[in-house]
């Protein structure tokens, strides 16, 4: 049985995010949005196109930037009644009719619409430099791309644009240079100081004064300029500082302090499902993790949602339990009964996992909280058998006969309590919708499930009943050597008899 976390419905809305390389100017950014609009105004599913040029924007108001090699364009879609593809369908027509746009650094498709946002895979790589994060990002970047269905895989780790530092060379601040002074004299001569403002009619006239822009643009001219020491000695720059050109941060992300670099990349889900993806990369996570020491790996984004539900779910799966324990206890009376009640709830995944498969979808995480609320509903039909069970136990009728007379009498309440549930629900499970598909798993789960629960209740919960009278019965006699009365109404009766007894 295919599990994904949750199914990608249709959307009405898509965001097209574009990364250039740090640097590029606007105009060239807005040229590839240009294009962008034009490729996506022919699609006939999409009514407009808004674009914003220089700035991104998460579609949650979680954050943004604003950069010039950055952009975005949203297409706002037809509604699902007016088209024949979905938002999906229509993002990979558009994507193969784009191709590859020059320079890009990544084009990321994101659709507006339930459940986590963002990539389907990603990871954060956290370290203290990153001088050991990048081999570990590039190791996964090249795993992930061996994955067939796996697309647009990227990184932030955004380079900077060339740049030229002055560092001091020893003995230079003997003569009174300090890295204050050298690098005013370094703007003065590239970028200019002010030496005089005159006052205009409408406004003032800054006189700037700089080097000529044939020695501003050129590397050697620059390392040959003089630099005047406190007392006023013209010295050449390259005797008192050392120059290296290196490539500078266009930004640096820390995640808990440590500097961070996420690895993202999509999935194509006609190939190939990120569970599954991510369950076989696991492996060389924990390769890299351990063989390398400083460095962590932490799932982001749709992983570290899928963790988060599966911490909690079970406890709620507990918490639940644990809640109709104490109330059928306190209905019937008995310690035991409930436990025979609720040790035919598993039976009711045969039902649940039969649906998936009949109607055509995948398992996803509202599969399974829907799972918890079928609990609740096969209790139900154990609560109508189990009360007319108990009533024949008080006539003094054996347990077999008890139980058979319950099955006949009871069997038309039962019937009807699953019935009425399974067709309210049905109409959500024959819905053609693209949006209800998001919702359609937990109908088929309570509804497939409550089926298969019904016909095992009539059965199973009295073989449990029998079973467990059996290891009573068992257990008392090797206790006290003695049969145990199979007058007892119930078991609880029963042992409280032996144990005055004994």
């Amino acid at each position: 049985m295919r599990f994904e976390f949750l199914s990608s419905a249709d959307a009405e809305l898509v965001q097209v995010d574009l990364r250039m390389p740090v640097g590029t100017p606007i105009e060239r950014t807005d040229a590839a949005v240009r294009r962008i609009e034009r490729v996506a105004l022919t699609m006939p599913e999409v009514e407009t196109a808004l674009s914003v040029v220089g700035a991104r924007q998460d579609l949650d108001g979680a954050g943004g930037s604003q950069q010039a090699h950055l952009a975005q364009v949203y297409l706002e879609l037809k509604q699902v009644e007016f088209r024949d593809r979905t938002s999906r369908q229509l993002i990979d027509d558009l994507r193969r009719t784009l191709g590859p746009i020059p320079g890009a650094e990544s084009l990321r498709f994101v659709e507006a619409q339930g459940g986590p946002s963002g990539a389907d895979i990603s990871y954060a790589v956290t370290g203290e430099s990153d001088a050991i994060l990048l081999p570990v990002v590039e190791a996964i970047k090249n795993r992930l791309g061996e994955f067939a269905g796996v697309f647009g895989v990227s990184d932030d780790a955004d380079a900077g644009q060339r740049e030229l530092r002055v560092t001091l060379r020893p003995g230079a601040s003997e003569l009174g240079f300090t890295t204050e002074n050298l690098a005013t004299q370094l703007r003065a001569a590239v970028f200019g100081l002010e030496a005089y403002t005159f006052a205009g009619n409408r406004e003032d006239v800054d006189v700037r004064v700089r080097l000529t822009e044939p020695s501003r643009r050129s590397l050697a001219r620059l390392e040959s300029v003089h630099v005047f020491s406190p007392a006023g000695v013209p010295v050449p720059l390259e005797e008192v500082a050392e120059l290296t050109e290196a490539e500078g941060y266009a930004t640096v992300r820390r995640l808990n302090g440590q500097r961070s670099i996420t690895i993202s990349a999509d999935v194509d889900r006609a190939i190939a499902n990120p569970e599954e993806i991510t369950a076989a990369l696991a492996p060389t996570l924990e390769s890299l993790s351990a063989s390398n020491p400083g460095v962590r790996l932490i799932a982001r984004g749709r992983q570290e949602d899928l963790a988060d539900s599966f911490r909690s779910l079970p406890m709620g799966m507990m918490g639940a339990v644990a809640m109709m324990y104490v109330i059928l206890a306190w209905l019937f009376g008995s310690y035991i009964q409930p436990l025979a009640v609720l040790l035919a709830v598993p039976f009711a995944t045969i039902g649940a996992i039969w649906g998936h498969l009949i109607m055509g979808f995948d398992m996803t995480i509202l599969s399974l909280i829907g799972f918890v609320a079928l609990t609740g509903i096969v209790v139900n039909d154990s609560l109508i058998l189990m009360q007319f069970y108990n009533e024949k136990r008080v006539e003094h009728i054996s347990m077999h006969d008890a139980l058979v007379a319950t099955g006949r009498a009871r069997l038309r309440a039962i019937l009807l309590t699953t019935i009425t549930t399974v067709l309210g629900l049905s109409p959500l499970m024959l819905e053609q919708s693209f949006q209800a598909r998001f919702l359609i798993p937990m109908a088929i789960t309570i509804s497939f499930g409550l089926i298969a629960a019904t016909a095992l209740t009539l059965i199973v919960l009295p073989c449990i009943l029998m079973i467990g009278r059996d290891g009573h019965a068992l257990a008392h006699m090797l206790i006290t050597g003695r049969r145990v009365d199979r007058r007892a109404v119930r078991w609880d009766d029963a042992l409280r008899e032996s144990a005055e007894t004994a």
